[in-house]
Order: structure tokens, then sequence, then C-alpha cells
């Protein structure tokens, strides 16, 4: 396992109920100004967007720690954690110079690892989703995002973050919807799919292909 993989499960393993959503609250409050769905769905976008800021903040903080001991220090100044990249950032690199492909639409991550304007250290894509009992529809776009980084712009690693849900309820999503992942088995090797459930649950993971082929 490579560290920014590592370094994600860590800091996933580290992160307080509050920032998972508090569901009920969430639900109460809206109910108590009639709120309708398309303002629910904005208060639930809301609550994914503070996880994912407190999940970079703890992988910035774990970086900064192994940087400050001296430990891998010169891998981790070269590599860079980014949120959100913009496609406008992406599209002013020189594919061409940079021997990478272009993406067949506008993609921009949750997070990345690499090392801005080349392609030596293409490392880690990340996507997270916060949503409870997901189906497949819900996280099918963040598969193929992950694949196209991986293909396209040359990434060695994806990982799909599943929070607020059991390993188990997303194991059983993809293998019924199998069929239509267009992921070759290298890829799959690949990305991993982790969960935590909440804060008491512990992150649970396996790559794409364990799934796949179990």
């Amino acid at each position: 396992m490579t560290e920014p993989v590592l370094f994600t499960i860590n800091a996933l393993d580290k992160i307080q109920q509050p920032y998972f959503g508090i569901d009920w609250w969430g639900q109460g409050r809206l109910n108590s100004v009639n709120a309708n769905e398309q303002t629910h769905k904005a208060a639930f976008r809301h609550w994914e967007r503070v996880f994912t800021y407190e999940l970079y903040y703890k992988i910035r903080k774990m970086i900064d720690e192994k940087i400050g001991k001296g430990e891998n220090a010169d891998y981790w100044n070269k590599v860079m954690l980014q949120g959100e990249l913009q496609k406008k950032e992406l599209e002013e690199m020189s594919l061409s110079e940079l021997d990478l492909e272009q993406l067949e639409k506008e993609y921009i991550p949750d997070f990345i690892f690499h090392q801005i304007e080349t392609s030596l250290y293409q490392e880690l894509i990340i996507e997270v989703k916060t949503k409870p009992n997901m189906t497949f529809s819900n996280f099918k776009d963040d598969l193929f995002k992950i694949n196209q980084f991986i293909k396209r712009y040359k990434f060695k690693e994806g990982m799909f973050i599943a929070a607020n849900n059991e390993f188990k309820h997303i194991e059983e999503q993809i293998k019924a919807n199998n069929a239509y992942i267009n992921i070759d088995t290298e890829t799959k090797q690949n990305i991993y799919i982790v969960t935590r459930k909440d804060e008491k649950d512990t992150s649970k993971y396996k790559t794409l292909k364990e799934i796949t082929s179990s």
C-alpha cells in the first residue's frame, strides 16, 4: 500500500462523528421550515463538503508532520495534495509534452496527490460520497472518473470513499452491477473501495478487483 493511500485511510479513521453529518438534526431543522426536496439536497451537499474539508485537513496535517520529521521528505516535497482541481488548470498543461490523453469531458476530482506540471508523480485520485445507503447509480460516475484519470492521466491508483455506508452494502452494490463496470482487470487492482460507517466504525477496504472477482 502506497503512502498516499495509507495516509488517506488513516486520516479517514480520525474523522469525528459531527463531520459525517447528523441526519436527524438536518431533517428536523429542514422540516421545521417546510423545506422542499431541493432544499434538503442542498443541505446534504453541505455535509459532504464539510466531511471532505475535514478529511483534507487531516491528510495535510499528517503530510506536514512527515516532512517536519524528515521522513520521506523528498517525496512529500514533490507530491502535493490538491482538492477540487479545476478543469482550467488541467487544460493549461501541455498534454503532448506530458504524454497524457485528454479526458472525455470535464472532471473535477475531490482530491488528487500529484506533482504539479509534470507526469512523474501522478499518485492518487480520490472521490468521496457521504450519502447513506447508496445505490450503484449514486457512485458509478465516480468509478468512471477514477478510471479516466488512471488510463488517460496515468495516475497510479484511485480510491472511492463511501462514508456513512457499511462496506458490505457497497460491496453488494458493486457485485450486482459488475457487468456495467467497464474497467479492465489491471486497473481494478489499483482502485480501492473504502467505507467508514460512522465514528465508531473503522475504515474497511478492498480493491475493486477483489470485490468483482469474489
